[in-house]
C-alpha cells in the first residue's frame, strides 16, 4: 500500500480525529510561530504533517511545492543527525507519492520530468550517511517505469548500485523483497531479459518465497508472448487488410482505365464511321456531280473508248456491222440523210482504219 492510500485510508475511516488533528495541528503551528521553537525535529515534523493534509486534500501541486523544499532541509538535517531517520524517509515517500500522481494527471512541468529523467534523486538518497529506506528507491524505481523516455539503462544501474549495499545485509523485509521483485519482474522484465530474470529468481537470496516469484514471472511471460502474438496477428490482418483495398483499389481503377478507354475506341468507332459516311456521300455526290455536266456523246465516247481498248478486233467486227445495217436501212434512200451518213462513215471509216493499222502494229 502506498503512502498516498495509507494517507486516504486514515481520513475516510477517522473523520473526526482527522478534524481534531487538523485543528490541533493549527494550534502547534501557532505556537511554534509565536513562541519561535527552533527544535529542527519539530519544524520538520510539523511541515511534513502540513504537507501531508495538503496530500489528503488533494491540494497535489501545494504539496509537492511545500515536499520539494522539504526533502532537501530535512535530508542536510538527517545527515546532521538533527532529525530522525522517520522524518526522512515520510518526507521522501509523501515526495514520490505526489510526483507520481502529478505526472499521472498531466499536471507536470518541464522542470519536474527533466528532474525525474536524470539521477539527482538517486544521488541524493545514495549521499546519505546511512543506507536509506528500500521503500524510496522502490517508489523512486516505480515511478521511472511509468515514464516512458527513462533510461532504463540507467536506471538499471542506479538499483544494482544499491542492492550491492544492501548485499551484507541477509534481512529479508518487506520492502527488501519488494525492491527486488520490482527490479526482477519490472525493470528487468521491460528490457526483456527473460533469461536472466530466471536465472537470478533461483539465486536471490532476499527474495522470500522465489518459487512464488518464478511462477509470477512465468505467468507473466506467458502472458507477455501471447499480447505479442495478438500484436503480430493484428500487425498480420491489418497489412493483408491494407493490401487487399489496395488491391481492390488497384482493380477498380484497371476497370475504371478499361471502361475509358472502351468509350474512347467506341466514340473513335463513331467517328471513323461518321467520316466514312461522309466521305462516301462526298464521293457519291461528286461523282453525280461528274456524271451530270457530261453530255451524252461524252458518255458514249468514254464506253466505246473503254470497250475498245478492252477489245479491239471484237470492236471493229461491231463497227463493220454497224455500217451495213444503216447501209441496208431504208432512212438511206433519203438524199440528205445519206450525205450526212456518207460524211459520218468516211470520218468513221478513217478512225477504224487508223485504229487497224495501231492494232496492226
Amino acid at each position: 500500500m502506498t503512502e498516498y492510500q495509507q494517507l486516504n485510508g486514515g481520513v475516510q475511516d477517522a473523520p473526526e480525529s482527522y478534524e481534531s488533528a487538523r485543528l490541533e495541528d493549527s494550534v502547534v503551528s501557532l505556537l511554534t510561530q509565536e513562541l519561535q521553537i527552533t527544535d529542527e525535529q519539530t519544524i520538520a515534523a510539523n511541515l511534513y504533517r502540513k504537507a501531508a493534509k495538503l496530500f489528503v486534500n488533494k491540494k497535489f501541486v501545494e504539496c509537492y511545492e511545500q515536499c520539494d523544499q522539504l526533502k532537501n532541509v530535512v535530508t542536510t538535517l538527517g545527515r546532521e543527525g538533527k532529525v530522525n531517520d522517520e522524518i526522512v524517509t515520510n518526507t521522501w515517500c509523501l515526495f514520490f507519492n505526489v510526483v507520481d500522481i502529478i505526472l499521472t494527471k498531466g499536471q507536470g512541468n518541464a522542470t519536474l520530468e527533466r528532474e525525474l529523467l536524470s539521477n539527482d534523486w538517486f544521488e541524493q538518497l545514495y549521499e546519505m550517511d546511512v543506507l536509506v529506506d528500500p521503500k524510496l528507491v522502490y517508489l523512486l524505481t516505480l515511478i521511472k517505469l511509468h515514464n516512458e523516455k527513462t533510461n532504463l539503462a540507467q536506471l538499471r544501474q542506479q538499483v544494482e548500485m544499491y542492492m550491492m549495499r544492501l548485499a551484507g545485509d541477509d534481512t529479508t523485509s518487506q520492502s527488501v523483497t519488494e525492491l527486488h521483485e520490482l527490479y526482477l519482474l519490472e525493470l528487468l522484465f521491460k528490457m526483456g531479459e527473460f533469461e536472466e530474470i530466471e536465472h537470478m529468481i533461483k539465486m536471490d537470496t532476499h527474495l522470500q518465497d522465489p518459487d512464488a516469484v518464478l511462477k509470477k514471472f512465468q505467468e507473466k511471460k506467458l502472458e507477455f508472448e501471447r499480447q505479442e502474438q495478438r500484436r503480430k496477428d493484428d500487425a498480420e490482418k491489418k497489412r493483408k487488410e491494407a493490401l487487399a483495398k489496395k488491391k481492390e483499389k488497384q482493380m477498380a481503377n484497371d476497370r475504371a482505365r478499361e471502361k475509358q478507354m472502351l468509350q474512347e475506341l467506341e466514340k473513335a468507332k463513331e467517328v471513323s464511321i461518321g467520316q466514312q459516311k461522309k466521305d462516301k456521300e462526298s464521293k457519291a455526290l461528286k461523282r453525280y456531280s461528274q456524271q451530270s455536266s457530261r453530255t451524252a456523246f461524252d458518255i458514249v465516247k468514254q464506253r466505246l473508248s473503254f470497250f475498245m481498248h478492252k477489245n479491239t478486233i471484237m470492236a471493229v467486227f461491231m463497227l463493220i456491222g454497224l455500217i451495213v445495217a444503216l447501209k441496208a436501212n431504208p432512212f438511206m434512200i433519203n438524199p440528205k440523210l445519206r450525205r450526212w451518213t456518207r460524211a459520218f462513215w468516211e470520218k468513221l471509216g478513217s478512225t477504224v482504219e487508223m485504229a487497224l493499222k495501231v492494232t496492226y502494229m
